[in-house]
Formats: C-alpha cells, sequence, structure tokens
C-alpha cells in the first residue's frame, strides 16, 4: 500500500484515508465580534496568509527527534544523523531542492503544497479509493423518527416510511446548506477569532472524482447550477430533482414524494439495470478503462456520466439490513464503510448519505477534495436543525407536478462491462472481508474530566493510544496525527508525530513496577507537552512530512535521488511507515466514524471526545496481518483510559 514517486516506495498511504483533525470545540463562527451575516463565506480569504516553506536545519531537528524513538539501534540513528548531516549541510544537496521550492512557491497562486499533495497524496493513488481512501460517518439517529427495531424492523427487500422520511429531511437540510454556500451565507470558521481557509467548502456540492490511466481528476462547480442529486436503490441510479427550476429549496414533502417514486420505480423493474456503480470500487487504472469504454459505446452512457458528476451528492437507499444494525452500531457501520461488497455506492462521489430501511444513517466521503472536517461540519450544522426540529424556510409555491419525476439511467453496456462489474464485485467483497472494525463507546468520563486535570484532551488520548500500542506490542511505532493547516490559504492537513522520545518513556515507565507514581505523572507530562509542541509547530506549517515531500517533488532525475541522502536512508521510509493511524473528530455530538488503517499490519484509530465520553473506531487489516488485532486493541485502549484516569485524578 505505497506510492511510488521517482522510482523508489514510500509509505504515503497513511496519509489519505485519514480522518482530517477537526478542533470543534475551538471553532466557531467568525461572528464574535461582528453580525452572523456581516462577513460572507469567502470575503476573508485574502487575509489569509500562505502556508510557511519550514527553515530546513529546523526540520531537521524535528525530524530527527521523532526517529530517535524508532531507531532500532545507536548505529542506526548514528547513519541516519550522518545522512541527514550530509544532506542539510551548507552548499548540500537539501539547500538545493530547499531553493527550488521557493522558486516553485512563488509560482503557485494560493500554496506551494496544494498541487504536491492533491497528487501525491490522492490522485496518482491507482488502488482503489474503496476503502483505502474513503472514510465513514454514523450520524445520530433522528428524534423524532427514530429507529425501527425487534419487531418493528423491516423484513429484507423492503423499503419503509420511516427510510423515506429520513432521507427527505437530510435530502432536505442539505440542499438547503447548498443554497447557503451558494449565495455565501455561511460563515466563515474562525479559530480564535482568526479567520481560516474556506476553500474547501466550495468541493463539498457537485463534486467527482473522475478516473484516469495514470492519474485521476478532480470536476466540480461551485456555484453549483445542478438542480438534482442522484439516489441509489438496489444498485439502480435515478436523477432526483431537488430544487425548483428556478434554483429554490423545494418543500421536504415533496422531496419526499420525489423519494417515494424513486422507490415505486425500483420495486416496479422487471429488467434491472447493470450495477455499473460498483466499478467505482475498482483499481482506478481498470475504472478508468471501463469508464472510457461506456461513454464511447453509447452517448447515453456519457450522458449518464455527466448526470452523475454534477449531481450535488449521492443518497443511497439500502433494503437488505441487518435486523441487528438498529441496536448495534458495530454492524451498521459495515453499511457506511464498504456494504460488504462495495453495491449500490458511487465512490467517486464527494458526499454519499447512506440511509438504511430501518432509518439508521450514514454517509461516506470521498477524501481527495477535501478533509473529512469539512463535510462533517455541514452535516452537524443539519443535525443540529434537525435536532432542534427547525426546518428550513422552503418554496411552498412550488408543487411535485411543477418539477421533473425522477429519471431512471438507463446502461448500454461496452463488451467487456458486465465481466467487469462481476471482477469488481469480487474484488471489493475481498477488500471488505479483510478489514477488521470495532468500535469503542467509553463512558466511564470524558472531556470534562481530562481539563480538570489541566491536561489537553487531544493530546491524552495520544498517550492513551501509545499506551495501548506498547502494551499490547512491547515497543513504539510511527504515529500519525492529522492536525489543520486551514489558517493559511488553501491550507488543509500536516502530520503530527505523535510517537516521541518522551511518549516513549512515558508507555515504557507507566508499565514499569519500580517506577513510583510521582514519576509515572512526570513522565506523563512531559509526553503531553511534547505532544503539544509538535500540534502547535505542525498546525502553523512547521511541520516534518509536508515539507520532506516538498523537497521530494523537486528532484528531478534518478540520478539525483541518489543524492538525496536523507530520502535513501531506511529510517525515513520506516518513520513514513505509520503503524498507527490517528485522527481528531471531537466533539462526535451528532457524528462519528472511521476509516482503515495505512499499513497491513496498522491500526487506523478515529475518536471523539465528548463531555462526559470517548467514541473511538479501531481498524486492522486482520485478514491479511498476524500482528494486529482490532478487538484487543480496543480493550487496551480501554483499559488505558482507565489507567490515565488513575494517574491524573486524587
Amino acid at each position: 500500500m505505497a506510492l511510488v514517486i521517482f522510482g523508489t516506495r514510500t509509505a504515503l498511504q497513511p496519509y489519505v484515508g485519514v480522518l482530517t483533525r477537526c478542533p470543534a470545540p475551538l471553532l466557531r463562527r467568525f461572528s464574535t465580534q461582528m453580525p452572523l451575516m456581516a462577513v460572507k463565506t469567502f470575503e476573508l480569504q485574502d487575509q489569509l496568509p500562505r502556508l510557511p516553506i519550514p527553515d530546513l536545519q529546523a526540520t531537521a531537528q524535528r525530524y530527527l527527534r521523532s526517529v530517535v524513538p524508532l531507531s532500532p539501534s545507536a548505529e542506526h540513528l548514528q547513519a541516519t544523523q550522518r545522512a541527514v548531516q550530509e544532506f542539510c549541510a551548507p552548499g548540500g544537496f537539501g539547500e538545493t531542492l530547499q531553493a527550488r521550492l521557493r522558486e516553485y512557491d512563488q509560482q503557485q497562486p494560493a500554496s506551494w503544497l496544494e498541487d504536491i499533495w492533491l497528487n501525491k497524496g490522492y490522485l496518482e493513488w491507482r488502488e482503489p479509493i474503496f476503502i483505502n481512501i474513503s472514510w465513514w460517518a454514523q450520524l445520530s439517529d433522528s428524534p423524532i423518527l427514530g429507529v425501527l427495531k425487534g419487531n418493528n424492523h423491516p423484513a429484507p427487500g423492503t423499503f419503509t416510511d420511516v427510510q423515506l422520511d429520513r432521507a427527505a429531511a437530510l435530502v432536505h437540510g442539505l440542499t438547503a446548506y447548498q443554497c447557503m454556500l451558494h449565495q455565501e451565507l455561511v460563515p466563515p470558521d474562525s479559530l480564535r477569532n482568526s479567520p481560516l481557509c474556506m476553500n474547501q467548502y466550495r468541493y463539498q456540492f457537485s463534486t467527482s472524482r473522475i478516473p484516469q490511466a495514470d492519474k485521476d481528476t478532480i470536476v466540480h462547480e461551485y456555484p453549483s447550477t445542478a438542480n438534482h442529486i442522484i439516489v441509489m436503490a438496489r444498485d439502480q441510479i435515478l436523477r432526483v430533482q431537488v430544487l425548483s427550476n428556478q434554483g429554490e429549496l423545494l418543500p421536504r414533502e415533496v422531496i419526499r414524494q420525489q423519494l417515494q417514486k424513486v422507490v415505486q420505480q425500483v420495486e416496479q423493474l422487471t429488467a434491472p439495470e447493470p450495477a455499473v456503480g460498483v466499478l467505482t470500487t475498482d483499481n482506478r487504472a481498470i475504472w478508468a478503462r471501463e469508464r472510457e469504454n461506456l461513454a464511447q459505446t453509447a452517448p447515453q452512457n456519457a450522458a449518464n456520466f455527466a448526470t452523475i458528476d454534477s449531481a450535488l451528492f449521492a443518497i443511497c437507499l439500502e433494503d437488505q439490513v441487518d435486523p441487528l444494525s438498529a441496536t448495534d452500531t458495530n454492524r451498521a457501520k459495515d453499511y457506511f464503510f464498504h456494504n460488504t461488497n462495495g453495491h449500490n455506492r458511487w465512490m467517486d462521489k464527494s458526499i454519499q448519505l447512506i440511509v438504511l430501511n430501518n432509518g439508521r444513517t450514514g454517509m461516506n466521503g470521498e477524501h481527495t477534495p477535501s478533509d473529512a472536517a469539512t463535510p462533517g461540519a455541514i452535516m452537524s450544522y443539519v443535525l443540529a436543525q434537525e435536532a432542534r426540529n427547525e426546518i428550513p424556510k422552503s418554496a411552498d409555491h412550488v408543487r411535485a407536478e411543477d418539477i421533473a419525476p425522477p429519471e431512471l439511467l438507463h446502461w448500454k453496456l461496452a463488451s467487456t462491462t458486465q465481466g467487469a462489474i462481476v471482477e469488481a464485485t469480487d474484488k471489493a467483497a475481498k477488500l471488505a472481508s479483510l478489514l477488521r472494525a470495532e468500535q469503542v463507546f467509553y463512558r466511564n468520563y470524558g472531556g470534562k474530566l481530562i481539563k480538570e486535570a489541566k491536561v489537553s484532551p487531544d493530546s491524552y488520548v495520544q498517550m492513551a493510544l501509545q499506551l495501548a500500542y506498547y502494551r499490547l506490542h512491547g515497543k513504539p511505532c510511527p504515529t500519525y496525527e492529522t492536525a489543520s493547516t486551514r489558517a493559511f490559504l488553501h491550507g488543509r492537513t500536516e502530520t503530527v508525530r505523535s510517537c516521541s522520545q518522551e511518549s516513549l518513556a512515558f508507555t515504557r515507565g507507566f508499565l514499569d513496577p519500580q517506577v513510583t507514581r510521582p514519576h509515572k505523572q512526570q513522565l506523563f507530562l512531559e509526553a503531553i507537552n511534547s505532544h503539544k509542541e509538535y500540534m502547535k509547530a505542525a498546525s502553523v506549517g512547521q511541520g516534518v512530512d509536508r515539507h520532506l515531500l516538498g523537497l521530494r517533488c523537486m528532484i528531478h532525475s534518478p540520478e539525483e535521488q541518489t543524492r538525496a541522502s536523507l530520502f535513501n536512508d531506511p529510517a525515513y521510509v520506516n518513520s513514513m511507515s505509520f503503524v498507527l493511524s490517528t485522527s481528531n473528530l471531537s466533539p462526535g455530538t451528532y457524528l462519528y466514524g472511521g476509516f482503515a488503517p495505512g499499513v497491513q499490519d496498522g491500526y487506523g484509530s478515529n475518536y471523539a471526545i465528548g463531555k462526559d465520553y470517548i467514541r473511538m473506531s479501531v481498524t486492522t487489516w486482520g485478514g491479511l496481518s498476524k500482528e494486529t488485532d482490532a478487538s484487543a486493541f480496543k480493550d487496551a485502549v480501554e483499559q488505558s483510559l482507565d489507567d490515565l484516569r488513575n494517574l491524573v485524578t486524587k
């Protein structure tokens, strides 16, 4: 699971499929000092600074500190130190690359990192984006509609009123948000009264990733002129109008009628259309070939792709649902993550809402155009409105007969399509079967107790994860946590290398019965402070990984690659093989989710810290790895959280 850059393998995969850290408790609308509507959505973009290029020596020193706990021996560490010293020497190759990066920055309209990250982290990825890059989230249940359980659970193969009611409510809320965004009525996000970049909001609606043979592309439109979504049911794809012909918000009842017509059409089909959507789960080059073949086979196929690509978003209605999913969220999340075989999905859409026939709802996001915190913030807004029973004002004069009925997309298959659908289904099912996932809903305490102990909640959970891993495996591991760089123009993310010398000293000391409690507390605080320092640096563009990636992309030839001693040192690739990939999507009030591990013998862990709880997902490639165990790691995390509470409280 690695990308190839300049002929060498590097573990860039851990970067993708990782939910962006969302400092939700600190995020607030930029309205603390001015009226809510005083500032338009993108009005403050020109106030944002450009992402800086860190000092080469500063990056080198931070990098060296990060590899110390991962070095297998003093000899290996000395070799790494020599490689870094050679690379960063005055007049050395590192300075050449740094000068090239500065020149490249001057040529870019917004950020030196934007295109590099988009291409190397996402668009050049050739393996399936299904599971590997896409992320899932479970949404809070409707406080009004609830979820059908027990004897009321719907029979397999049926669509239900509660399902269509919930779908209509969410479609209504989401299209209302899109209308607000269209008119720039969404106030800019801010952090401590400083504006954050809103560019990712432009890539939420009418956005799709398009497969290409060598490198994918993104198509999007902002402001969107589309008035439709796509609805998928039983692998059928229908174009459904959800805005009036003038772009006005339809009444919720009209949207509900549209969805009812979708179900009626699907249930009456005697010759269903082929499951073309499952092709989006395949290798990107294979999907690119099949999409091109389909587009050339018939004009209607090309028109179908245009309809899908331009749709505001997708909604997937599921009628084959495990009854236990109504009470067991661990079962429900499989529908939102992969649906066991990738059917009834269009993985290339930026946002897919998935509504089960018992009313439980989730979403699946395509990570390329934006980080998960942005669609997460949008859905949290919609769900908060739903919880307050606030219904956005609609164009009540528009009636169902005034808009186009749902249109089933008909496909004319190319000669290879049916075989490709079968193969894609088999591969998707196999990939899904290799994944192991557990959910933690820790209720013993949450952010309130952690803050009372005067500790950063995020750093606290990161140390719990470090302790859990060390407890299970007896060693530290390269660890990824996502930091947001939205304080800069077109900023996205930077890596926090959470495994440090201080975290290793803490985990070793905590598990050593000879170490006194006061000493363990001191080691814990030192580890916390080290993590906070790295998080602060990463958030202001002074991390290690994005800078080194930028320098690597300034290498012009294989011969130059041999001169890049830092990158040729085994410690570099090892330090980027993030065995533990983590992210914070606090507070988890309205949604929480997860993603796949970045490496075969790794763990993926998304967490949300609420006032009195901690939600967490744990994933492994358990079908491939003999080293990892999702259930055991879940237990170890819960034990670590118990241990840390006893450590920080009297």
